[in-house]
Protein backbone atom coordinates (compact mmCIF):
# COMPACT_ATOMS: atom_id res chain seq x y z
CA UNK A 1 0.00 0.00 0.00
CA UNK A 2 1.31 3.54 -0.59
CA UNK A 3 2.59 5.22 2.34
CA UNK A 4 0.52 8.55 1.77
CA UNK A 5 -2.75 5.89 1.37
CA UNK A 6 -1.90 3.83 4.02
CA UNK A 7 -1.57 7.22 6.53
CA UNK A 8 -4.79 8.90 4.73
CA UNK A 9 -6.69 5.59 6.07
CA UNK A 10 -5.21 5.35 9.32
CA UNK A 11 -6.12 9.15 9.97
CA UNK A 12 -9.96 8.75 8.92
CA UNK A 13 -10.27 6.00 11.23
CA UNK A 14 -7.98 5.75 14.04
CA UNK A 15 -7.29 8.92 15.07
CA UNK A 16 -5.59 8.59 18.41
CA UNK A 17 -3.45 5.76 18.93
CA UNK A 18 -1.72 4.43 21.96
CA UNK A 19 -0.97 0.92 22.30
CA UNK A 20 0.35 -1.00 25.50
CA UNK A 21 1.91 -3.98 24.62
CA UNK A 22 6.53 -4.46 24.43
CA UNK A 23 5.82 -6.40 21.24
CA UNK A 24 4.13 -3.60 19.20
CA UNK A 25 5.09 -0.21 17.71
CA UNK A 26 3.26 2.51 17.00
CA UNK A 27 2.34 5.38 14.29
CA UNK A 28 0.13 7.47 15.28
CA UNK A 29 -0.71 11.36 16.99
CA UNK A 30 0.11 10.31 20.49
CA UNK A 31 3.58 11.08 22.45
CA UNK A 32 2.85 8.80 25.73
CA UNK A 33 5.98 7.15 24.71
CA UNK A 34 7.48 10.11 26.86
CA UNK A 35 6.26 8.89 29.64
CA UNK A 36 7.84 4.88 29.59
CA UNK A 37 5.39 3.05 27.83
CA UNK A 38 6.57 0.07 26.97
CA UNK A 39 6.53 0.19 22.99
CA UNK A 40 9.78 -1.29 20.67
CA UNK A 41 9.24 1.58 18.02
CA UNK A 42 7.42 4.79 17.52
CA UNK A 43 6.93 6.96 14.25
CA UNK A 44 6.50 10.22 14.18
CA UNK A 45 5.69 12.02 10.45
CA UNK A 46 4.87 15.67 9.92
CA UNK A 47 3.99 15.43 13.88
CA UNK A 48 4.06 18.64 16.49
CA UNK A 49 7.22 17.81 18.26
CA UNK A 50 6.79 20.65 21.36
CA UNK A 51 5.71 19.50 24.41
CA UNK A 52 4.54 20.68 27.92
CA UNK A 53 5.71 17.46 29.48
CA UNK A 54 9.39 16.03 27.97
CA UNK A 55 10.77 12.76 28.43
CA UNK A 56 12.70 12.21 31.70
CA UNK A 57 15.96 10.57 31.66
CA UNK A 58 15.66 6.45 31.01
CA UNK A 59 11.95 7.10 30.46
CA UNK A 60 11.87 6.04 26.77
CA UNK A 61 11.34 2.77 26.32
CA UNK A 62 10.72 2.85 22.31
CA UNK A 63 13.41 3.41 19.48
CA UNK A 64 12.06 6.53 17.81
CA UNK A 65 11.92 7.51 14.49
CA UNK A 66 11.07 11.48 13.49
CA UNK A 67 10.18 12.52 10.07
CA UNK A 68 10.03 16.24 9.50
CA UNK A 69 9.90 18.66 7.11
CA UNK A 70 12.71 21.44 6.32
CA UNK A 71 10.37 23.81 5.31
CA UNK A 72 7.14 23.22 7.88
CA UNK A 73 6.56 26.30 9.44
CA UNK A 74 3.98 24.74 12.20
CA UNK A 75 7.28 22.38 13.23
CA UNK A 76 10.48 25.00 13.43
CA UNK A 77 13.98 23.81 13.23
CA UNK A 78 14.27 25.15 16.92
CA UNK A 79 10.98 22.43 17.69
CA UNK A 80 13.59 19.84 15.78
CA UNK A 81 16.38 20.90 18.06
CA UNK A 82 14.61 21.32 21.23
CA UNK A 83 13.41 17.30 20.31
CA UNK A 84 16.89 16.34 19.33
CA UNK A 85 17.96 17.59 22.87
CA UNK A 86 15.08 16.40 24.89
CA UNK A 87 15.68 12.62 23.34
CA UNK A 88 19.87 12.98 23.78
CA UNK A 89 18.68 13.66 27.72
CA UNK A 90 16.61 11.18 28.06
CA UNK A 91 18.61 8.52 26.88
CA UNK A 92 16.73 7.47 23.87
CA UNK A 93 17.51 5.70 20.95
CA UNK A 94 16.67 7.89 18.85
CA UNK A 95 17.14 9.28 14.96
CA UNK A 96 15.52 12.32 12.91
CA UNK A 97 15.33 12.64 9.47
CA UNK A 98 14.52 16.01 8.04
CA UNK A 99 13.46 16.48 4.48
CA UNK A 100 14.90 20.05 3.03
CA UNK A 101 11.92 21.63 1.21
CA UNK A 102 9.07 19.65 2.68
CA UNK A 103 6.24 21.06 3.94
CA UNK A 104 3.81 20.00 6.68
CA UNK A 105 1.61 16.65 5.75
CA UNK A 106 4.03 15.80 2.80
CA UNK A 107 3.06 12.62 2.99
CA UNK A 108 -0.53 13.40 1.94
CA UNK A 109 -1.22 13.47 -1.87
CA UNK A 110 -5.02 15.87 -0.57
CA UNK A 111 -2.71 17.95 1.22
CA UNK A 112 -2.90 20.74 -1.26
CA UNK A 113 -6.24 21.04 -1.45
CA UNK A 114 -7.63 19.79 1.82
CA UNK A 115 -4.99 21.58 4.04
CA UNK A 116 -3.96 24.71 1.81
CA UNK A 117 -7.21 25.52 0.11
CA UNK A 118 -10.33 24.11 1.94
CA UNK A 119 -8.53 25.09 5.59
CA UNK A 120 -6.58 28.12 4.85
CA UNK A 121 -3.34 26.24 5.31
CA UNK A 122 -0.63 27.11 3.18
CA UNK A 123 2.14 25.09 5.02
CA UNK A 124 0.59 21.88 4.25
CA UNK A 125 1.92 20.31 0.68
CA UNK A 126 2.50 17.13 -0.72
CA UNK A 127 5.73 16.08 -1.63
CA UNK A 128 6.51 13.06 -3.53
CA UNK A 129 9.71 12.85 -3.03
CA UNK A 130 9.55 13.48 1.01
CA UNK A 131 6.78 10.99 0.84
CA UNK A 132 8.86 8.14 -0.92
CA UNK A 133 12.02 8.39 1.08
CA UNK A 134 9.98 8.83 4.42
CA UNK A 135 8.33 4.95 3.81
CA UNK A 136 11.33 3.79 3.04
CA UNK A 137 12.83 5.22 6.39
CA UNK A 138 9.78 3.80 8.27
CA UNK A 139 9.54 0.25 6.40
CA UNK A 140 13.74 -0.07 7.69
CA UNK A 141 12.87 1.24 11.09
CA UNK A 142 9.74 -1.46 11.64
CA UNK A 143 12.45 -3.84 10.22
CA UNK A 144 14.86 -3.57 12.89
CA UNK A 145 12.87 -2.54 15.59
CA UNK A 146 10.00 -5.71 15.41
CA UNK A 147 12.51 -8.12 15.07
Amino acid sequence: MPHATFFARSRMSIPHVSVRSATASVEGLCWTWRAGEKLRGVVSVHGVLDTAAPAKAGAVNADVLVLTGGADPYVTKDHVDELDRELKSAGARYKIVTHPGAKHSFTNPAANEYGGEQFDMPGDEYNADADQRSWNEILAFLERVMK
